[in-house]
């Protein structure tokens, strides 16, 4: 375990939890987005190979650009939603806020932890990916009707 940040009993979960990124990868896979496939899928795979052994070497760095690239495909999305239907309140724009919260929540509290050397912080980690992938979902599914109001319009 030289160098190794935890021990594997903590990090499979982590490793585990890093496939729940599969769900909107495939969800974006049967809608046709492939941008977002493959997006999601390369985040996903690095991130669980990163935390395969855990260390400050090459592989977090990778998982750190990849995760930020995906934040940011991600969140600009969601914004752009919330932007072209400013005029309308609903649920889905109230459910996207409440879950960024959740995973600004979650993401602090698993550093601030990690700091602290408090053993509990990878269990905020994983309800990170949690909100993370539901948000995702929420997302994609927001896109897919845009990408299936473009096919009909092209249609027409």
């Amino acid at each position: 375990m030289i160098n190794e940040i935890i021990e594997w009993k903590y990090c499979r979960w982590l490793v585990l939890s890093s496939f729940l990124m599969m769900f909107p990868c495939v969800y974006s896979y049967y809608h046709k987005m492939y941008f977002y496939t493959v997006t999601t899928f390369a985040t996903s795979l690095v991130s669980a190979n990163y935390w395969r052994k855990p260390r400050y070497d090459y592989r977090r760095n990778l998982d750190l650009f990849f995760s930020k690239l995906s934040f940011i495909i991600y969140f600009s999305n969601g914004v752009i939603y919330i932007y072209e239907s400013k005029n309308i309140i609903d649920f889905t724009k109230i459910n996207m806020i409440l879950t960024l919260f959740g995973i600004i929540y979650c993401y602090y509290f698993s550093t601030k932890f990690y700091k602290l050397k408090n053993n509990n912080w990878w269990k905020y980690h994983i309800l990170f990916y949690l909100f993370v992938t539901y948000e995702k979902m929420i997302i994609l599914h927001l896109l897919s009707f845009r990408v299936i109001h473009i096919k009909k319009i092209e249609y027409y």
